[in-house]
Formats: structure tokens, sequence, C-alpha cells
């Protein structure tokens, strides 16, 4: 995959989170991702065969990159694992009551 490729790929993806978070996955339309990612319909069906396929990316990435920060996050705030366990919960905590888990539910 060639780094234009991947940068259009990453676009299309950051555009998705953006439109997906403030308009939601289903009022989104491919055209409404195509033009905020500033490529083309064609471009978009060539790394994403649906609008579904475009979802579970998504979905996969925006895991991933949650999962990251959540061990981060435990590991940031105990060293021992008796300690990490217990740090689950007030990750979760904090987690919960930020205005970006306020925004998205």
């Amino acid at each position: 995959m060639s780094i234009k490729t991947a940068n259009a790929r990453e676009r299309i993806l950051l555009a998705a989170k953006t439109l997906f978070s403030s308009q939601g996955i289903r009022a989104t339309s491919v055209d409404s991702v195509v033009k905020s990612a500033n490529t083309h319909k064609m471009t978009l069906y060539k790394h994403f065969c649906s609008k579904e396929a475009l979802i579970v990316a998504y979905l996969d990435k925006h895991s991933a990159e949650f999962w990251a920060w959540f061990v981060a996050q435990i590991e940031r705030k105990a060293q021992t694992p008796k300690d990490q366990l217990l740090a689950i919960f007030d990750v979760h905590a904090g987690w919960l009551a930020s205005p970006d888990f306020q925004a998205a539910h």
C-alpha cells in the first residue's frame, strides 16, 4: 500500500469518525464521508467495499484506540498486578464521568 493510498484510507476513516460521532452512523451518507475526506467515491470503495465495511473498519479502529488508551491509563496508575486490577475501576469510573463519554451516549 502506497503512502498516498494509506493517507486516503486514514482521511476517510477520520472523516467517518467525525461524522459518525456528530450525526450518527445511519444519518451519515457515503457522499458526506467522501466530501469531508476530500476524496472520491471510487477511492472510498477502493478501500471499503461498502458503507458497512467502512463502519466495521471505523469500529475496529475505535475499539483498538480505546483499549490502548484504557490499558495505558491502568499501567500509568499502578505497577503491581493487584494495584492494576483495582485501577481498572478508577479508570472506568473516570471514563464514564468524562465529557467525551457523556457526549457519545
